[in-house]
């Protein structure tokens, strides 16, 4: 893939300009948009995603996935997650980097990165997908209610060169994105993000609209939906936003 970066000290929201520029625009595959301010970037729902100006990596990916099935859309965050795991060990240890379901970046218990994928569906195949990461990279306070930020330099206590690590992400995503080309059939790629699921196969707790429970994670569906075991062995599966980890 050929990326080709455009930056801009200040945009309200990375993926929204993506957005705005593909639809007006004819865009090839690779078009990367990176702010260093990010005055209201978006997470999922209505969730904000706090970064301190000059101090993170915000940047959004266009990608024309029209190999993938509508229905097998959760690949894409599975190989974007994959990628930043696989990136991120470069500077972290990798035994604690994890993949929070369905797509936050996690350094034990505390969250690092975000992902936001919105895809464009074209008959049964993705058409566009563009991909909106947000990695916590040199900021040292965070000031907003979000419960459990964390960032490099607070890990590390080494200031981090944010182009370079920009670099390694773009070199991760290129080689999945490419390998799920070569081999679409998922059980290679569910295979990898199952390693790294945050809180897999451990007891603990959860919230549904039934209330507060113990259950262990075991897994996705082929709709990416959690899989969780309650106590007693029943299993429910979820789709996002129908259950909340209790920390």
């Amino acid at each position: 893939m050929d990326f080709k970066i455009n930056k801009f000290k200040t945009l309200d929201s990375t993926s929204k300009y993506l957005f705005d520029f593909i639809s007006e625009n004819e865009s090839q595959e690779g078009l990367i948009i990176v702010a260093n301010n990010q005055p209201n970037g978006k997470g999922n729902g209505d969730n904000k995603w706090e970064s301190e100006e000059d101090k993170n990596l915000t940047f959004s990916l266009l990608l024309k996935p029209d190999f993938i099935d509508a229905e097998d859309q959760f690949s894409i965050t599975q190989i974007i997650s994959l990628s930043l795991l696989n990136a991120l060990s470069k500077y972290l240890d990798s035994n604690s980097l994890r993949v929070k379901w369905p797509n936050d970046i996690y350094f034990s218990d505390k969250k690092l990165g975000g992902i936001l994928i919105q895809n464009t569906i074209k008959g049964s195949k993705i058409s566009n997908s563009v991909v909106g990461i947000g990695i916590n990279v040199n900021q040292e306070k965070f000031i907003s209610t979000a419960p459990n930020p964390v960032s490099i330099i607070q890990i590390t206590n080494e200031t981090v060169d944010r182009e370079s690590l920009l670099k390694e992400i773009l070199n991760d995503i290129n080689d999945y994105y490419s390998r799920l080309m070569l081999f679409p059939s998922n059980s290679w790629l569910e295979k990898q993000y199952l390693e790294k699921l945050f809180q897999i196969n451990e007891l603990c707790s959860y919230k549904d609209k039934t209330g507060v429970f113990e259950g262990e994670i075991k897994g996705i569906d082929n709709f990416g939906r959690l899989i969780i075991e309650k106590k007693g062995g029943k299993q429910e599966k979820y789709g996002f936003k129908e259950v909340e980890f209790i920390f």
